[in-house]
């Protein structure tokens, strides 16, 4: 699918409220307009000037982006490993060293105890 009709399908769902994942609204966002060194007005402008999806569509992409990009800086990525960071527990694991691996379990996250061990694999 050629770049330009990707946007413009991106563009359509985003005025029209059709991108329920958020992580897509950025994707398309950085793809379509960031890496072109464009921002959210220029969302604005392209759906109000080439589009005939009117100002209820511009309103409801600018706000759409406004959430979703809000959401994107606020969230906390120190929760990813790196590559290397599971090739070292992958190589530890079949060299027969037992690894304990932090992780976030949210159900023993809000009732913290401290009697809970973590298994080693």
């Amino acid at each position: 699918m050629a770049a330009t009709e990707e946007k413009r399908l991106w563009l359509f769902d985003l005025a029209h409220g059709n991108i329920k994942d958020s992580m897509k609204v950025v994707q398309g966002f950085i793809k379509h307009y960031a890496l072109q060194g464009r921002g959210t007005a220029d969302v604005v402008q392209d759906i109000v000037f080439r589009t005939n999806y009117g100002a209820d569509g511009a309103r409801m992409a600018k706000r759409t982006l406004e959430i979703e990009l809000e959401w994107f800086a606020d969230r906390n990525f120190e929760e990813t490993r790196t590559i290397t960071e599971i090739k070292q527990i992958v190589a530890s694991v079949r060299a027969g060293f037992d690894v304990q691996i932090a992780y976030a379990d949210p159900d023993e996250d809000d009732a913290f105890d401290p009697m809970v061990t973590r298994a080693c694999y």
